[in-house]
């Protein structure tokens, strides 16, 4: 299976993936050059190949983010798009077929991991949640929590 075998959603998932979508918000338009540049008969215009179809890209995200489709992304146009739990599930099976080697989602899925311990450990290490384990939230401090939260005020 080749990268252009797969869906739209699937594959504008996958850009998502490769552009840092694990950790931030990915723009519709730098998911449509790469998807573009993935497969450009997919996300081309029929009459003008050389050109990108914004709609099928748009079409694509929000299929991704449906839950019949997997919910494999979430967030919108406007914010840009993100991995969801559900996306960086799928991309872990992805990650163990030969086809897909070239892609790196295996490191993809260690950095992701590193990341998510990493946040833990802040978790955990606040005295927000300290207090919350010790039976203590009426001690919690608005400051504590914003912090815990990581809502800057």
């Amino acid at each position: 299976m080749k990268i252009r075998d797969l869906s739209n959603y699937q594959i504008v998932t996958i850009v998502v993936a490769l552009l840092g979508g694990d950790s931030e918000h990915i723009d519709k338009e730098d998911i449509a050059i790469k998807a573009y540049e993935l497969a450009a008969s997919k996300f081309s215009w029929r009459k003008y190949p050389d050109r990108i179809d914004l709609n099928t890209i748009r079409d694509a995200l929000n299929d991704a983010k449906k839950t019949k489709k997997g919910g494999l992304i979430v967030g919108n146009n406007y914010e840009g798009w993100m991995l969801s739990k559900n996306g960086i599930k799928w991309l872990f099976s992805l990650s163990r077929l030969d086809d897909f080697e070239e892609y790196h989602f295996d490191k993809l899925i260690e950095k992701i991991i590193g990341l998510l311990n990493k946040e833990l450990e802040r978790l955990l290490s606040t005295q927000a949640y300290n207090l919350f384990i010790s039976d203590r939230k009426e001690e919690i401090s608005e400051k504590e929590f914003l912090e815990f939260a990581r809502i800057n005020k």
